[in-house]
């Protein structure tokens, strides 16, 4: 029967994940992503490497848990974009929603480099497939399949969904920036791709 005692975290396992999100937290917002290692994380937390692996099962898991941690404000900026443009019609909306995930990206262009650049390495469908990819993917193809016009003229919104989000990749967003274009630029530029690419 103990086994179907549900048991509440102890507290220092919760102090534990709390210390290793914070500490993981600082060294993504100044080193490059890629380089930061559970080693660093542990280091940084103050906790042996087996406790995040514990905690979080893998530097996968940890980055997951921090990218939850900071995406509260981008699905609250989604959510913004879809209701502030309601009377403007799907493509208003889709460019809202384009141009909060740029401001995310540039926001967070650490961490977000470091997961996209986890889940290449882990095979070509593994960004496609993973949670924050899907769900931006879900709310854009749900967007496009609300465009006005005969459904055999439409674009395909699974096509265009993916090919909107190869323009926010954090690599060329992070390649673009370095050309010395601004944040309000790349917000500009994935507004003009938008309006070309779907009907109003």
């Amino acid at each position: 029967m103990s086994g179907l005692v549900n048991r509440e975290p102890r507290s220092d396992a919760v102090r534990n994940r709390q210390a290793i999100l914070a500490a993981a937290d600082e060294l993504f917002a100044r080193a490059d992503g890629r380089a930061v290692s559970t080693d660093d994380v542990a280091a940084a937390a103050g906790v042996g490497k087996g406790t995040i692996f514990r905690a979080f099962g893998d530097r996968a898991g940890l980055l997951d848990a921090l990218f939850e941690r900071r995406a509260e404000g981008l699905r609250a900026e989604i959510i913004e974009a879809e209701g502030r443009n309601l009377g403007e019609g799907p493509q208003a909306r889709v460019s809202g929603i384009l141009r909060a995930v740029v401001r995310f990206k540039v926001a967070n262009l650490s961490l977000v480099r470091a997961i996209e650049d986890a889940a290449g390495r882990r095979g070509s469908q593994s960004l496609f497939d993973s949670p924050p990819y899907r769900a931006v993917y879900r709310v854009l193809t749900e967007q496009i399949d609300s465009l006005p016009g005969p459904a055999d003229r439409r674009v395909s919104s699974s096509w265009a969904a993916h090919v909107l989000l190869s323009a926010v990749r954090v690599d060329l967003l992070d390649h673009l920036l370095g050309e010395q274009m601004s944040a309000a630029e790349l917000e500009e530029a994935v507004d003009a791709l938008a309006q070309r690419l779907l009907p109003t």
